[in-house]
């Protein structure tokens, strides 16, 4: 999972429904984050040839809902 918030200039990271950072991590409050500038930030997936990666940017429901006040876009 990846959340992104463009006001703060900050990304958040999870998997299954949980957000890395020991429970340290909101993006629906702004807790925790990582900080990142906007001007320098190039969205990017990356593999090695043996990977497998599935990856949804809204054509099917996603398995989690996105924190309050993000959009799933």
């Amino acid at each position: 999972m990846v959340a992104f918030d463009t006001t703060l200039s900050k990304v958040w990271f999870g998997v299954n429904g949980t957000w890395s950072g020991s429970g340290t991590q909101n993006p629906a409050t702004g807790q925790g984050g990582i900080s990142v500038p906007l001007d320098k930030y190039y969205p990017h997936v990356a593999a090695d040839k043996n990977d497998v990666l599935t990856v949804n940017f809204g054509a099917t429901a996603f398995a989690h809902t996105p924190p309050a006040g993000f959009s799933p876009f």
